[in-house]
């Protein structure tokens, strides 16, 4: 058995979906980055309790040796489209860091794109391969909240997502 985790929620809320641990109207990151009170005069404070988190759940895989069977860990599930990007691409980067620490570097690690995919598909975004390696872009369309949308063919799925919009936002 292998197992990639999944950090599905966040602190005030990475996205405002009920998976998120928040169910509200407005879909927002807005609670994940309040600014009201910064870390280090950069980080939102649930940015930073994020990767404290991060730090203690991959520090006890690592206790518990079980880095050989979680060989994979997502940084943050979902983050919604008005993150700060400068905000989470530093996060991004430190939660690597993090979880490499204490899992290897090797395990595989998967950052949202914030469904907007073209942001991390620029050319510029993890060209380091030291730093990058087995490193993978979780991008997430759905496809299955309308009428249309369900009955679409697997072939209509799949040319939806090869034609999804370049422009950030939610198609």
């Amino acid at each position: 058995l292998k197992v990639w985790a999944n950090m599905h929620t966040a602190p005030g809320s990475q996205n405002g979906f009920d998976n998120s641990g928040h169910q509200s109207t407005n879909k927002t990151c807005e609670g994940w980055m309040d600014n009201t009170t910064l870390v280090d005069d950069f980080y939102p404070s649930n940015v930073y309790k994020s990767l404290q988190i991060l730090d203690h759940v991959t520090s006890k895989i690592e206790q518990d040796q079980l880095t050989d069977v979680v060989t994979g860990f997502g940084l943050l599930n979902e983050p919604y489209t008005n993150c700060n990007l400068t905000v989470y691409k530093q996060f991004i980067d430190d939660g690597i860091d993090i979880v490499r620490k204490h899992m290897g570097d090797d395990v595989g690690i998967f950052v949202g794109d914030m469904f907007w995919a073209p942001q991390f598909n620029d050319g510029k975004f993890g060209l380091d391969p030291q730093k990058y390696h087995n490193t993978y872009l979780d991008s997430h369309y759905y496809t299955v909240f309308t009428n249309d949308e369900r009955h679409m063919t697997p072939q209509d799925h799949i040319q939806h997502v090869c034609e999804a919009p370049t422009e950030k936002g939610l198609s």
